[in-house]
C-alpha cells in the first residue's frame, strides 16, 4: 500500500492499485470478493450493487461510479464502486457505511 507522501503529485492508476489490493488479500483468504465469468455478468452484479447503495445511503442525485475490470491471475471478471465520489455527494447519507461495505470492493 502507498503511503500518502508517495501518492502526492501522481496520479493513481485505479485499476492497477484495485488488482493488487485484491491480490494482496488473497494471501490471506482463498476468496477475496466475488468474481464473475463473463464481463457482462460482472456489470450486472454492479448495477444491482449500484441499486442497493442508492436505496441504503439515497436517493441520490445520479447513480454511484463503478468499474468492472478483468483480474488475469484468476481469468474472472471482478467490480468495484467509488466510494470517493460518493461519499463526497450532498445527497450520500452515509449511516450504516461499515456494515454494508462487508465484502465490497472499493476505490
Amino acid at each position: 500500500m502507498r503511503n500518502n507522501k508517495q501518492q502526492i503529485g501522481n496520479k493513481m492508476n485505479i485499476i492497477k492499485d484495485l488488482l493488487k489490493r485484491i491480490e494482496d488479500r488473497r494471501v490471506e483468504t482463498k476468496n477475496p470478493c466475488k468474481s464473475y465469468a463473463t464481463e457482462e455478468s460482472a456489470d450486472k452484479a454492479m448495477i444491482k450493487l449500484t441499486k442497493q447503495i442508492d436505496q441504503t445511503f439515497g436517493p441520490l442525485s445520479y447513480p454511484v461510479q463503478y468499474v468492472v475490470v478483468y483480474n488475469e491471475a484468476w481469468g474472472r471478471w471482478v467490480g468495484a464502486w467509488g466510494l470517493n465520489e460518493a461519499i463526497k455527494r450532498d445527497d450520500f447519507k452515509s449511516f450504516g457505511l461499515m456494515k454494508f461495505l462487508m465484502n465490497v470492493w472499493t476505490y
